[in-house]
């Protein structure tokens, strides 16, 4: 089960906007993100939401930066992980992107009832 060992990193990077970074940032895992620029990965409605995230390094185009980040904040990592400005942004995005609920199904009929 992926979402086992997931729980177990101290940080987990990933090099896309794919799968396992939505469950990590959902899980609440530190986690970092890296890619190349010009692979248009994202489509102009994502991408102002994922500003926020190199804003604060969480995503960046370069591997060696991403390490660099982690390096620097290694010996801290939970507390900045834990930090109220980076936790709003990963929040937020969540809330948008990665919701999870146990009430999931009552959730999703009432919006589709309100369509």
């Amino acid at each position: 089960n992926l979402q086992k060992y997931m729980h177990r990193c101290k940080v987990l990077v990933t090099d896309a906007p794919n799968t396992t970074f939505f469950i990590a940032l959902a899980l609440n895992i530190p986690t970092f993100a890296f890619w190349n620029e010009h692979a248009n990965l994202l489509d102009e409605y994502a991408r102002e939401d994922f500003t926020e995230f190199f804003k604060i390094g969480l995503i960046t185009y370069s591997p060696k930066k991403t390490a660099q980040i982690i390096n620097e904040k290694w010996e801290n990592i939970e507390d900045w992980w834990k930090d109220s400005a980076v936790q709003q942004v990963r929040l937020n995005w969540v809330h948008k992107y990665a919701r999870s609920s146990n009430d999931w199904k009552r959730e999703f009929y009432t919006k589709v009832m309100n369509i």
